[in-house]
């Protein structure tokens, strides 16, 4: 879990990832995944950790309606190595 937003971080996202990919591919199904970039350099719109906090609250638990049979949220940070 990332600290900071309380979401998958990414270690768990390319977990997920591969196996989902895997399930697709052998059901012959399909994956959707969307990707959103949210700036947090001095010259972005999303300048504080409190505005991570917030970007990340519709994703968690019990803010999320599902969509199709899986839906989950990850934080993918730049300071992860």
């Amino acid at each position: 879990m990332d600290r900071l937003t309380g979401v998958y971080n990414r270690e768990t996202m390319l977990s997920i990832l591969f196996r989902e990919t895997d399930r697709v591919q052998r059901m012959k199904s399909s994956l959707c995944v969307i990707l959103f970039d949210i700036d947090t350099s001095a010259t972005g719109t999303c300048v504080s950790p409190g505005c991570l906090r917030r970007a990340a609250l519709p994703c968690r638990g019990a803010h999320l309606a599902p969509v199709g049979q899986f839906t989950t949220c990850w934080r993918a940070s730049s300071d992860e190595s």
